[in-house]
């Protein structure tokens, strides 16, 4: 079942305290998985990982869009392919993402955005997906998702931390939102790639700033009516009004939450009813059956970053040792 992220997340409280134990078990079995893991392989292609420290969104699609802009300009690959793991997705891989010929019920909604980008491949073995990758005239991979993931090996290690969002009230799932100690994380990490102005934690690794901005100068007017089914969902609906986007009502949906034509239904009845307009995600606008795609907006947004030559630069010594 997809939920959306609890709210006790947030901050501690009497319920995460309660979760604890449980943390504990999820720890002891997270360290158990690793040592079973076997020897991640080593691609003779770079590979930049993307990757976040808590579950529910980060940022991590914009970061990966944005990075492949940032290396295709920088003359660091011209033949770049972007592996995810292809959550929510049935096909297991390793399979060439094609949007002429799969639909998010094959490969996830994720990966249906990142192949507008680049070459796009679907594998749950990422070692298998380096392997295609290397196949299949690739001279460069972005892990979208990886920092927890041993089976490939890493040359660089980005993470992306939402300012908005942190690192919760600071426990380990299902307590709170890290997937892992802290600690672990930052260990395995080149940089820091900050979507906001303060870091909520301290480090001494690079700190890159970003900021996610709508993609499009012709804005929707008038009143909209908006949705979304992502792990935090007040996360997009602060983006529209941000951008002042005249938002009659909002309506949330489990992550990844599959759109049925009644959903739709609903909400299309209700925008006539008020002249509104309706406004969703890229990555749920992906998810719409067809029908129903050039009745819903789509809200591109976009990651810009705040120094892009230091990134640049940044990138271009780290992948290249």
């Amino acid at each position: 079942m997809r939920l959306k992220t609890p709210k006790f997340w947030e901050k501690p409280s009497a319920l995460s305290t309660l979760l604890s134990p449980l943390s504990c078990l999820y720890l002891a079995g997270h360290k158990i998985h690793q040592a079973r893991q076997k020897t991640p392989y080593t691609s003779k292609l770079p590979i930049l990982c993307v990757g976040n420290a808590v579950a529910g969104g980060s940022g991590k699609t914009p970061a990966v869009l944005a990075l492949t802009d940032l290396l295709l300009e920088g003359g660091l690959t011209q033949s770049p392919l972007i592996l995810t793991r292809g959550y929510g997705g049935r096909l297991k891989g390793p399979t060439m993402v094609s949007p002429d010929h799969h639909t998010y019920e094959d490969v996830g909604d994720e990966a249906l955005l990142l192949v507008s980008k680049a070459m796009t491949c679907v594998c749950a073995n990422r070692g298998y997906g380096a392997q295609m990758a290397e196949l299949g005239g690739a001279d460069l991979i972005l892990m979208d998702d990886g920092l927890q993931n041993r089976q490939l090996e890493k040359t660089l290690s980005l993470m992306v931390v939402d300012e908005a969002q942190g690192l919760g009230n600071g426990k380990l799932l299902p307590a709170g939102p890290l997937r892992e100690p802290l600690k672990d994380i930052l260990a395995r990490t080149d940089a820091i790639l900050l979507v906001g102005e303060s870091l909520p934690f301290k480090t001494n690794l690079p700190v890159f700033r970003a900021a996610i901005t709508p993609r499009k100068t012709d804005l929707p007017e008038g009143p909209c009516i908006a949705f979304a089914g992502l792990g935090r969902p007040e996360k997009f609906e602060k983006t529209l009004r941000k951008n002042g986007i005249e938002i009659q009502s909002f309506h949330s949906f489990p992550d990844h939450h599959p759109y049925r034509p009644e959903d739709l239904a609903l909400l299309l009845r209700e925008a006539e009813k008020s002249g509104a307009r309706l406004l969703t995600t890229e990555k749920d606008h992906v998810r719409l059956p067809g029908p129903f795609k050039d009745k819903i907006v789509p809200f591109p947004v976009r990651m810009v970053f705040e120094t892009p030559e230091k990134l640049l630069g940044f990138l271009k010594t780290g992948l290249s040792r």
